[in-house]
């Protein structure tokens, strides 16, 4: 009896041994779903195309590339500012041009960038690494870019919007505001929806939305929709008790991970918080 138990606790601990190291090993396929592209390839921008647009690259040495586009809103006068745009999982800057014209519309540049491991960025990966990069993009925003630091606004959405509270909540960023759209309350909390046996298994990234948010400064908007599939209402609702006062959560009745710019309600606020689209 003795030995069965041993040997019961014995293939317990392997199996659990294995798992995690199953997981631990694919978490990078599974939370970011890179999509990477040759440094030779032509991204299509259609629905940027009547737009100005500048190629960015950050570089150290030949082992880190970021690279991202710098949208000008106007050629022909000042814009109001730049939103600083950190995009979601499972894709790169060709899929997340279409979200430019939400802000271009409204007289604001955008800076669209891929993180290591997306499109044509490329270096090692990890969570501390990412932030850094954040941080490093963000200051080189502040330093190649027209606008001062007060009109930068910090927009993260779905897999960036943990980037972007986290950038936010330095006590040295003073940007003009942090929206937040379709956000989670940290990784594990999302994943346990798809994955139960998560709460068992250490992640490498952990995107601590809820550990940095009561420690931004700036003001916070955000948006979820009752329909998100992928980052559920409920998990983005978990932040509504850090916002501070004045900060706003706004609920989009139907909205889905992906679709929000197309409600009323979505575009609504957005007028009132960063101004109506402007006459073409």
């Amino acid at each position: 009896m003795m030995k069965f138990l041993l040997n019961t606790l014995f293939l317990l601990l392997a199996g659990y041994t294995l798992l995690n190291l199953l997981a631990f090993t694919f978490q990078e396929t599974l939370i970011l779903q890179m999509r990477k592209v040759s440094q030779d390839h032509e991204y299509k921008l259609g629905n940027i195309k009547k737009y100005e647009i500048e190629e960015w690259n950050l570089t150290k040495g030949d082992s880190v590339r970021l690279h991202g586009i710098y949208i000008k809103s106007n050629k022909k006068s000042s814009a109001k500012g730049v939103v600083y745009f950190l995009h979601g999982n499972a894709g790169n800057i060709e899929k997340y041009q279409f979200f430019a014209p939400i802000f271009l519309r409204r007289g604001y540049d955008v800076l669209l960038w891929d993180y290591r491991g997306f499109g044509k960025s490329y270096g090692k990966q990890n969570e501390d690494i990412y932030h850094n990069d954040v941080y490093a993009m963000y200051q080189e925003l502040l330093r190649k870019g027209p606008h001062p630091e007060e009109k930068v606004i910090i927009y993260g959405r779905s897999l960036g919007s943990g980037m972007a509270t986290k950038l936010a909540s330095r006590p040295t960023v003073n940007a003009s505001m942090l929206l937040l759209e379709t956000p989670y309350y940290n990784i594990a909390d999302v994943a346990k929806n798809y994955f139960p046996i998560v709460k068992y298994i250490p992640l490498k990234y952990a995107f601590r939305s809820d550990q940095y948010l009561s420690e931004v400064r700036l003001p916070v908007h955000i948006f979820h929709g009752t329909a998100d599939r992928i980052v559920p209402y409920k998990s983005g609702a978990k932040l509504r008790p850090l916002l501070k006062k004045n900060d706003g959560f706004h609920t989009i009745e139907g909205g889905r991970h992906i679709n929000l710019y197309k409600f009323d309600a979505y575009n609504q606020k957005m007028d009132q918080l960063i101004g109506s689209p402007l006459k073409q």
